[in-house]
């Protein structure tokens, strides 16, 4: 080989020993390559599979709901459903025996069941979240049937008659069980229309549950930890059995159609409480119907009667056009001035006689209420009470909020204005009527209602928390002082005393109203709501209660007969477990400080009834939430309690005490 030069080149020497340094580095290079590739792979698939891990536990699970003191509402459980696997298509043998276990756990016809297995196909449905006994009574009845089969098929193997004998088939139970995730409330009915539910389908429905999908969805894993995200409500799970207590007696006592209990802080906007009746239990949705599962509190509008007139005459007596030294005379007939020739008429329940302005609170009288507000025009009346948000919803978020009816003024006719001031003419909700009392705690400003206190993940991590909302001046602070003394006159000496508490002052003001029929666009002739609105302490009110009782049928239809009773019983049990001080209460000094004096807690243990006797109303409060009912009569202390001390506790069960 010549170069171009001419010289001849020699060719290049590799030694064996390049050669092999070199396959070995190819080879090398070749596995890191190789490695690489596979961690990437495998990297890959695990990736895959941890999304699908989160994924399918994200469509599984989701957070709790709990109260203010963070006591479980709802939570993610596993529950077990009754159905049928079958083993063998056609095997009429098997049918029959699965057929008579079924049969006696769901109190259905064997042969039923059997047409049922024999129409086809593998795999049936029969019961959604069974109980603890009916797996148990399946059980016993499938050992009862397997034993039968195991006979018979002995019988048969001993047959020599019997060639090539169709034995029984031996049932297992994972064919009759099948576990999945869902929703449990574990306080049942109680406050069932703020939680709403969760369907068979995992699809959130009304409440709560609606309303925070999103958060109570969220949920993922790091690092193999499961982070969850746990709603917080506002309500306390005491105060909502004491309301329940009341709802409940009111439908039972009053023989009611339905009843509404409110708590509310009166100085922060929180919903302590908020149950209705009829209700429903969310773990069994499915057997309730609209109607039941309908939050009246929030989704019914009604026109609120005499209640009302606290926010009418307020409007009136804040202009300053009024003097309330000026006496007044009811003949129990209020003739409406520009109502017509003969004018409109607005009676009273009897006739009063002499009366103040201040007398349409305290007595209730129509004639007061009226003559206060003629000061006012039409649209006066009607922004004043837009203030105090009617005809508007109160941005609580929970499903179906109603806005009520608060017409324009332009639209109101010359009776108008004194209908209104009755609480006729217009409608209102009952978280309406509490959120509009906040301007009396809150020296004359709106504060907006909440019932989402924080929204916080499972580490204890704050992603949401509630602030106080409150409104510019809707009254002066000189209007609201009268109207809390009003309203303190009427309980202590008016027509709302039966809501009056020995040492503690409490602001109440009653009413009573017919019920509108919307579908005859008629007053129905025998049904009224009868509710109380009280404000306590009365000098700086802490808390708003509101009851609301629906077509009573018992003894009378007045909020101040029928429900001023359960209101006073509501504020009592919610002054013992709040421990607010009354002027009656016993005090002694422990160096230089006053104390309320207290017994030791009540406690339960090993399932028995405690000892009761001596102990306080106030002691007993603790009780509520137990898994018994407790019957209280009377006050003062226990002097008699059945069933006795140290007797066996059965879920369900009733301890009757009398106080005296």
């Amino acid at each position: 080989m010549k170069t171009v030069s001419g010289k001849e080149k020699r060719p290049t020497k590799i030694s064996k020993a390049g050669i092999l340094f070199t396959v070995a580095l190819m080879c090398v290079a070749a596995l890191i390559i190789i490695c690489k590739y596979a961690s990437f792979m495998v990297g890959n698939e695990a990736r895959k599979n941890r999304s699908v891990q989160v994924s399918n536990y994200a469509s599984e699970h989701r957070g709790n709901i709990r109260d203010r003191n963070g006591s479980l509402l709802a939570t993610q459980t596993t529950y077990t459903d009754i159905v049928y696997k079958v083993q063998s298509e056609n095997n009429r043998r098997e049918y029959k025996n699965a057929a008579e276990v079924l049969g006696a756990v769901l109190n259905r016809s064997p042969e039923e069941i059997m047409n049922d297995l024999l129409s086809g196909g593998k795999y049936r449905f029969y019961k959604r979240r069974a109980t603890a006994n009916e797996i148990e009574m399946l059980r016993k009845k499938l050992d009862e049937v397997n034993a039968e089969s195991k006979r018979q098929n002995e019988i048969l193997r001993q047959s020599p008659a019997v060639e090539n004998p169709e034995f029984y088939p031996l049932l297992r139970l994972s064919q009759f069980i099948e576990e999945n995730q869902g929703r449990s409330y574990p306080k049942g009915e109680l406050a069932s229309h703020i939680l709403g539910f969760v369907d068979f389908d995992g699809n959130a429905k009304e409440g709560i549950e609606r309303i925070c999908d999103a958060d109570l969805s969220a949920n993922k894993i790091i690092d193999g930890v499961i982070i969850n995200r746990d709603v917080y409500l506002t309500i306390d799970t005491q105060i909502q059995y004491m309301a329940a207590k009341q709802t409940k007696r009111a439908i039972e006592e009053q023989k009611a159609d339905a009843a509404i209990f409110i708590v509310m802080d009166a100085r922060t906007g929180e919903i302590l409480a908020m149950e209705n009746k009829p209700n429903f239990d969310p773990n069994h949705y499915n057997l309730s119907d609209p109607s039941s599962r309908m939050n009246r509190a929030v989704a019914y509008a009604y026109e609120p009667g005499s209640v009302f007139k606290i926010f009418t005459c307020a409007c009136a007596y804040d202009t300053g056009r009024i003097d309330l030294n000026r006496p007044l005379y009811c003949r129990a007939a209020y003739r409406i001035p520009g109502s017509g020739n003969p004018p409109a008429v607005i009676k009273c329940v009897v006739p009063h006689g002499e009366v103040f302005p201040k007398d349409a609170i305290v007595l209730s009288c129509n004639t007061a209420a009226c003559t206060a507000t003629e000061c006012l025009t039409n649209n006066e009346l009607y922004t004043k009470l837009r203030n105090f948000g009617f005809g508007q919803k109160t941005g609580l978020g929970l499903n179906n909020e109603n806005k009520g009816v608060l017409r324009r003024a332009s639209s109101w006719s010359g009776r108008s204005l004194a209908t209104v001031t009755m609480g006729q003419e217009i409608s209102a909700t009952a978280l309406q009527i509490v959120t509009a009392a906040t301007v009396f705690a809150n020296e004359g400003r709106l504060l907006k209602p909440h019932i989402i206190k924080s929204v916080k993940d499972s580490e204890g991590n704050e992603i949401y928390s509630a602030k106080v909302s409150i409104s510019e001046e809707v009254l002066s602070y000189t209007t609201v002082r009268n109207l809390l003394e009003m309203m303190t006159e009427g309980t202590d000496h008016g027509l709302a005393r039966k809501t009056s508490i020995n040492g503690i002052s409490l602001a109440s003001k009653t009413g009573t109203a017919q019920i509108f029929d919307a579908e005859n666009k008629r007053y129905y002739d025998d049904k009224y709501v009868a509710s109380v609105l009280t404000l306590f302490p009365a000098e700086k009110p802490r808390f708003i209660i509101y009851g609301a009782v629906f077509a009573p049928k018992a003894n009378s239809i007045y909020g101040s007969q029928v429900t001023a009773p359960l209101v006073k019983d509501l504020a009592e049990d919610l002054i013992l477990y709040l421990n607010v001080y009354k002027e009656t209460d016993m005090l002694f000094e422990a160096g230089s400080t006053l104390k309320v004096r207290q017994e030791p807690a009540i406690t339960i243990s090993d399932n028995k009834v405690p000892d009761l006797i001596g102990r306080s109303k106030r002691d007993l409060i603790g009780l509520y939430s137990k898994n018994f009912k407790l019957r209280i009569e009377g006050d003062g202390k226990v002097v008699f309690q059945s069933p006795q001390a140290g007797t066996e506790l059965t879920e369900g069960a009733v301890i009757y005490v009398r106080l005296r």
